[in-house]
C-alpha cells in the first residue's frame, strides 16, 4: 500500500493494500484473500477431520456415504499405480471409440458411447423447464471448446500459445499408451484441434451464455430430429427415458442450426480423435497422481499457477465437491455452524427482505401493478441457510464398492447421478433440493425455484461473525444476502415470476425503464481498466445490478435497525472483496467471469450512494467521486 493512499481515492487499496502486500499467493493457487481465505479455512478443517476419520470412523460409522467418502479419500492418498499401468484402465472405453468409422456406425454406437461417458459432439440431459418450473425438460447444446471462450480464437498469437501448451500436455499423456506411436499421437492432437476449431465457430460465447433467459428455445422433437440428421438421437433417448419426448429445449440455437458443419461423413474421423483425447483428459485424475498432475498443466498455465495441488488437497476436493458433496456439506454444517449464528443470519435476511419491500413501495419509476408483482416475489422467496436437513433422494439408491479402483468408483458415481437425473424427466420438480453443499464458500439465487442459498462455509469473518458489529456484518454478509435477493430482479431474474417461471409480469413501460437502467449499469463498468485488460460491462451486468441492490438494501437495513456505522459498513464491504491474483488469472476472469473484478466491485458500487460521500467527505476532485447524474439507482 502506498503511504499516501486516501480512502476518497481508492477504498479498495486503503482498506486492503497493507494486508494484501503481506500475503503470498500459494504456489498451487491463482489468488489469495477474500473468498480464497475462507476456502482454505474450510479445507484445513475438513482435511484434518478426514485424516482423523481415516483411522477412527466410529463417529460416522452409521453414515454410509460419509464413511465411503473417507475411504475413497484414503484410497486416493494410497494410490500407487504407475502411469502405464493406470492408463490401461481406459482401454475398454478407448476400444469402443476405435470402432467408430462412419456416421452409420456412430449412430449404432451412440447409446454405448453415452453410457460409457465418452464425449459426444453435443450435450443433452435433464433440467428444470424454465417456462413451467414444476416440470423437468430435456435440453441440448454444443460441446465445450479447448480455449476458455470462443473470443480467444480471434487472437492468433494467444490461440497458438494456448494450443501449444494443450498439445504438449496431451502428447505427454498419450505417450503412456503402449499401442500408440508418435504419428498416432500427432494425428490425435491435430484432428482434435481441427474439430475444436469448428466447434468454436458455432457455439455461444460467455457473454451470450450470461443472458440466462435466451437459453430457453423449445422445439418440437420431430423438427429437432430433422436438424441433427444424420444423427439419430431418438433411438438413444428411447433406451434412456421411459416415455417418448415430444419437445427439447435448445440452449444454443446457433449450434443446432450449424450442426451439419460439425458432424458429417467428412468430419467423423476428426470427431473420433477429439472424443478419444477428451475422454482420456476427463479421466486422468482418477488414474494415478502422475497422470493427474500432467493433465492439469494446461489449466495451471491458464491461471499462472506455479504447481498443481498436492495429493491430499486433490483427494479432499474430489471427494468433497465431485463425489460426495451433500453428505460432507451436512457434516460440515452440523459441526461448524452454531444455531446462534444461524438464527442471527436468518434475522439479517428477514431484515433485508423487509428493506427490499420498503424500497419497492417507495420506488418512483415502477407502476403499482409491477410493484405488487415484485413484492409477491419477495413474499414467496424461500431461504436455504447453512445446510439441508437431509440428503436428496439420489443418495438413497447410490451404492458403490470402495474396493474398486478410483476410476471405477468415480464412474459408478457419475453414472448413478446421470441415471438418477434421467429418471426425473417426467417427475415433478422437488424445489427443496439445495443448489450448493454446506461446505462451499459461496451463495446463490436460483431463478427457477425463487430461493436463496447461503451455505454454512460463507458465514465466517470477514463476511460474518456473531461478535462483529451489526454494521460490519451488514457491510459483509448483508450485502451478499442483498446481492442474492437482487438476482430475483436483475436483467435475467426480473423475467421470472414468483414461481420461477419465465413470465412477463411487467408493464411494457416499466420494463423499458428497467432496460434503460440496465444499459446505464453496463456503461458504468464497461472498459474499466485492470492489468492488461478491460472490464466487459455487458458480461458482468447482472452481477453488478445485484451488487447495487445488495448495497442499497443493506444500507437501508442498517438505518432502519438504528445500528448505523457507515465507516465500518463500507470498510468491511471492501474487506470481503480483498484479492491478490496472478496476472494470468486476472486476464482469464476478465474474459469468462460474469462477476466484475473485486477491485471494481469495491470501488465502483459505493459511488452510487449518498452515504459514501457523506461518510468520507468525498468531493468532486476525489477519484472515487461520481457526478450525481451518473449515479445509478435501480432497486
Amino acid at each position: 500500500m502506498k503511504n499516501n493512499v486516501r480512502i476518497q481515492d481508492d477504498l479498495y487499496e486503503f482498506v486492503n493494500g497493507k494486508s494484501l502486500s503481506k500475503k503470498e499467493i500459494p504456489k498451487d493457487l491463482p489468488s489469495i484473500g477474500g473468498f480464497t481465505d475462507l476456502v482454505l479455512d474450510v479445507e484445513d478443517k475438513l482435511m484434518k477431520d478426514f485424516d482423523s476419520l481415516m483411522y477412527d470412523n466410529s463417529f460416522i460409522k452409521d453414515d454410509i456415504h460419509l464413511n465411503n467418502a473417507v475411504k475413497v479419500y484414503k484410497k486416493i492418498l494410497e494410490n500407487n499405480f504407475d502411469s502405464k499401468t493406470a492408463f490401461k484402465l481406459l482401454l475398454p472405453q478407448l476400444k469402443i471409440i476405435d470402432e467408430i468409422n462412419n456416421l452409420s456406425n456412430f449412430n449404432h454406437l451412440l447409446i454405448t458411447l453415452y453410457n460409457n461417458n465418452i464425449p459426444l459432439p453435443f450435450e443433452f440431459g435433464v433440467d428444470v423447464d424454465m417456462k413451467k418450473t414444476s416440470n423437468y425438460c430435456l435440453f441440448f447444446h454444443g460441446p465445450k471448446t479447448i480455449l476458455p471462450d470462443v473470443t480467444y480464437y480471434s487472437n492468433d498469437v494467444q490461440k497458438k500459445k494456448l494450443l501449444d501448451v494443450w498439445s504438449n500436455m496431451v502428447k505427454k499423456i498419450l505417450s503412456f499408451h503402449d499401442d500408440l506411436n508418435k504419428e498416432d499421437i500427432e494425428k490425435f492432437i491435430n484432428d482434435s484441434i481441427l474439430f475444436d476449431e469448428i466447434v468454436s465457430k458455432i457455439v455461444k460465447a460467455r457473454i451470450e451464455w450470461a443472458k440466462y433467459v435466451d437459453n430457453y428455445n423449445p422445439i418440437d422433437f420431430n423438427e429437432f430430429s430433422k436438424k441433427i440428421k444424420p444423427i439419430n438421437l431418438s433411438i438413444a433417448l428411447e433406451s434412456i427415458y421411459t416415455k417418448k419426448v415430444d419437445k427439447i429445449i435448445v440452449y444454443d440455437p446457433k449450434f443446432l442450426n450449424n450442426f451439419s458443419k460439425l458432424i458429417n461423413e467428412n468430419t467423423i474421423e476428426i470427431y473420433k480423435s477429439w472424443a478419444y483425447v477428451n475422454f482420456v483428459l476427463n479421466n486422468c485424475k482418477y488414474l494415478c497422481d502422475d497422470l493427474r498432475i500432467i493433465s492439469s498443466e494446461y489449466n495451471i498455465f491458464l491461471m499462472g499457477i506455479d504447481e498443481p495441488s498436492n495429493a491430499q488437497k486433490f483427494a479432499y476436493k474430489l471427494v468433497s465437491f465431485e463425489l460426495f458433496p451433500e453428505p460432507i456439506g451436512i457434516y460440515f454444517g452440523k459441526k461448524y455452524l452454531g444455531d446462534k449464528a444461524k438464527n442471527d443470519v436468518i434475522s439479517i435476511v428477514k431484515g433485508l427482505i423487509q428493506s427490499y419491500k420498503d424500497r419497492l413501495i417507495d420506488n418512483d419509476w415502477l407502476t403499482e401493478k409491477t410493484k405488487n408483482k415484485a413484492i409477491l416475489k419477495l413474499d414467496t422467496m424461500n431461504l436455504k441457510m447453512g445446510y439441508p436437513d437431509k440428503l436428496s433422494k439420489m443418495y438413497s439408491t447410490m451404492k458403490i464398492s470402495v474396493e474398486n479402483s478410483l476410476y471405477q468408483i468415480a464412474n459408478d458415481i457419475l453414472n448413478h447421478k446421470k441415471k438418477y437425473m434421467n429418471s426425473l424427466l417426467f417427475e415433478e420438480v422437488d424445489k427443496s433440493i439445495w443448489a450448493m453443499p454446506g461446505h462451499l464458500v459461496n451463495a446463490c439465487y436460483n431463478p427457477t425455484s425463487n430461493d436463496i442459498t447461503f451455505p454454512a462455509a460463507i458465514l465466517q469473518k470477514p463476511y460474518y461473525h456473531i461478535e462483529q458489529s451489526r454494521a460490519a456484518n451488514l457491510g459483509g454478509i448483508g450485502v451478499v444476502i442483498g446481492h442474492e435477493i437482487s438476482h430475483a430482479f436483475d436483467n435475467n431474474g426480473a423475467q421470472c415470476d414468483e414461481n420461477g417461471n419465465l413470465n412477463n409480469w411487467w408493464t411494457e413501460s416499466d420494463f423499458s425503464k428497467f432496460e434503460l437502467k440496465t444499459k446505464d449499469m453496463i456503461e458504468q463498468f464497461d472498459k474499466l481498466p485492470l492489468g492488461n485488460g478491460f472490464v466487459n460491462g455487458e458480461l458482468v451486468v447482472s452481477e453488478n445490478i445485484a451488487d447495487l441492490g445488495g448495497m442499497a438494501s443493506a444500507l437501508q437495513t442498517m438505518e432502519r435497525e438504528n445500528c448505523i456505522n457507515y465507516e465500518e459498513f463500507f470498510k468491511n464491504y471492501a474487506r470481503v472483496w480483498a484479492q491478490k491474483s496472478r496476472p494470468e488469472y486476472q486476464q482469464l476472469l476478465l474474459a469468462i467471469d460474469v462477476h466484475a473484478p473485486t477491485y471494481w466491485r469495491t470501488n465502483m458500487i459505493p459511488r452510487n450512494f449518498d452515504q459514501w460521500y457523506l461518510t468520507f467527505n468525498v468531493v468532486d476532485n476525489d477519484k472515487m467521486y461520481l457526478p450525481k447524474n451518473k449515479r445509478i439507482k435501480i432497486w
